[in-house]
């Protein structure tokens, strides 16, 4: 109930900044892409919150008890296992803004796509009246085929960051 009513505040702040701005400040943005923030943006929150800081609370209390059962174990045994964290640092912040960017692209070309999606819809007897259907069609399909494009391109990059990420962690606990 508490991250649903962040979601509505969020949202409803946000739909309110839409309005306070002035029009030609959104000229560039279609309604799908505003529509898309309005959505996603605040879905992110809503993750974060509920989410998010469960997964990295759980993360740190787990990176204490294995470096706590290390050290009682044995602190070469500690190190060891401490010498592989410059790689992972070194591998997460060379992809992250990588897959940040491609994500970044993805979200354009989608709501572009439903921007466009939405404006023909909305003016399908005029789409009936000249006969465009099939013009359209191939229009939207294009669109789809380069958001399909898109969010391959950001996928690949996750999964090479995981692998990246995992790799490095299985050699260090190869190491250990």
């Amino acid at each position: 109930a508490v991250v649903e009513q962040i979601g509505l505040d969020v949202r409803v702040d946000l739909y309110r900044h839409l309005f306070s701005v002035s029009p030609g400040s959104l000229g560039k943005h279609g309604v799908g892409d505003l529509l898309a923030h309005l959505s996603e943006d605040v879905d992110r929150v809503e993750y974060l919150v509920f989410t998010g800081l469960l997964a990295i609370l759980a993360d740190v209390v787990g990176a204490v008890f294995f470096l706590g059962f290390l050290l009682l174990i044995s602190w070469k045994l500690t190190l060891c296992a401490l010498l592989v964290l410059p790689f992972l640092v070194l591998a997460s912040f060379r992809l992250a803004p990588r897959v940040r960017r491609a994500a970044k692209i993805t979200r354009r070309d989608e709501t572009a796509w439903m921007s466009l999606a939405e404006e023909r819809l909305g003016v399908t007897p005029l789409v009936h009246a000249f006969g465009a259907h099939s013009l359209e069609t191939e229009v939207f399909a294009r669109r789809g085929a380069r958001a399909r494009r898109s969010e391959l391109r950001t996928v690949t990059l996750q999964a090479w960051l995981t692998l990246f990420v995992e790799t490095i962690a299985a050699l260090g606990g190869l190491v250990v």
